[in-house]
């Protein structure tokens, strides 16, 4: 017999032994498990106070893209720092405007001054440059008081997105004069066949089957990016470490590692493929022919910039030896363009004098984006355009 102590009852010892005997190893998992979480808890609590303390990427806060409020827009007033790769090569800080987009500025539609917008994907959204080295901010400063540079801009947008930026700076700001850079990826990913987006607009039949800037998802922020973006450490893996893009990257080794390794020129797929290259062209067509009417300007007051194939003018391969993807769309783009009337700045040359003479590269070492140098030559020629002096003058 044992006692249960203090209230005069006694328990036969084999059912206080039994008693013993179920709750001693529930007592010891419970041991084991916290000697296990314990020290990774600390571990993980240190990493996030010391990342706190690092210039951890913050992302952005996209707003709600839907039928009512169709615009892309980031979360205006805000502030950011991107950072780039697990020790942060690449650090800059920047700001979200008044009007959601990224931009040191605030936009005014009652402001009387000319303005030119200024409008692009992530080449534009420039996050890794520092607003004042970047194409818009050069232009703005150029200008100083006597005209307005507003860009519009976000990662990811191809030719149909900017379509809507032109209508919605149009219809808001009223500009005199528009400047739209174009690189790689602009074509394809206008159609969602080859990249179906969520927060922009791409080429598809309205009610009378004219192909026209639709917008096929509906995007609303998701709370999961919320949380993640409270915690230093979660940001750090998930921007930093891209953690996404390499959980990507196994999968598609483990599930296609038979098949050969894709080429990619301009930032984008190498591949000729004729429906690619024929919906390309298409897309093209839609952009040129929609452009005036979207924006509200002439195509003779309308630059478009084409990107240069920058990793063939380091190693001094001539035009007349590419045939890839991005090389057969940047000369469709620039003939069909000039003929319709455009201002086409082409970097090609530009690119290929200024690194034949001084051998400085147009991107950075971890990142392909435009650096400083690149965007300030874009800026240059901007500023040597007939549209650019007619706008501050």
């Amino acid at each position: 017999m044992c006692s249960s102590g203090g209230n005069g009852l006694t328990i036969p010892f084999s059912a206080c032994h039994d008693t013993v005997m179920t709750h001693a190893p529930s007592r010891e998992k419970l041991f084991i498990a916290i000697a296990l979480i314990l020290p990774v808890l600390m571990v993980v609590g240190l990493l996030e106070i010391t990342l706190r303390f690092l210039p951890v990427g913050t992302g952005l806060s996209t707003q709600a893209v839907t039928q009512d409020q169709p615009i892309a827009r980031f979360t205006p007033n805000q502030n950011f720092t991107w950072s780039d790769e697990w020790n942060f090569q690449i650090v800059n800080q920047g700001r979200v405007n008044n009007d959601g987009f990224v931009n040191d500025q605030d936009y005014d539609p009652a402001d009387t001054r000319p303005l030119m917008a200024v409008i692009g994907d992530s080449y534009i959204e420039s996050l890794m440059v520092p607003y004042a080295q970047t194409l818009q901010g050069r232009l703005a400063q150029e200008s100083e008081n006597h005209a307005r540079i507003y860009s519009f801009a976000a990662s990811g947008a191809p030719l149909s997105q900017y379509l809507v930026w032109a209508r919605y700076a149009h219809d808001t700001y009223r500009p005199q004069a528009l400047t739209i850079l174009i690189v790689g990826n602009d074509f394809d990913e206008s159609l969602p066949a080859y990249d179906l987006k969520q927060v922009f607009h791409q080429f598809a039949p309205d009610e009378q089957g004219r192909m026209v800037p639709r917008l096929i998802q509906e995007y609303h922020p998701n709370w999961k990016r919320d949380i993640i973006k409270r915690s230093a450490l979660a940001r750090y893996i998930f921007f930093n470490l891209s953690a996404w893009q390499t959980w990507a990257k196994i999968k598609q080794f483990l599930m296609r590692q038979d098949m050969p390794e894709a080429v990619y020129a301009g930032n984008t797929s190498a591949d000729t493929d004729s429906q690619r290259m024929a919906d390309s062209k298409m897309a093209v067509d839609l952009f040129l022919a929609q452009l005036p009417q979207n924006s509200g300007l002439k195509p003779k007051d309308i630059i478009l910039i084409m990107d240069a194939s920058r990793g063939d003018i380091y190693i001094g391969k001539p035009e007349s030896e590419r045939g890839y993807y991005f090389d057969v769309m940047r000369r469709y783009v620039i003939t069909q363009a000039r003929q319709k009337g455009y201002h086409v700045i082409d970097m090609e040359p530009v690119m290929a004098a200024h690194y034949q003479k001084n051998k400085q590269k147009f991107e950075f070492p971890s990142d392909a984006h435009w650096n400083g140098l690149a965007h300030e030559l874009a800026a240059k020629e901007i500023q040597k355009t007939s549209i650019f002096q007619k706008l501050i003058q």
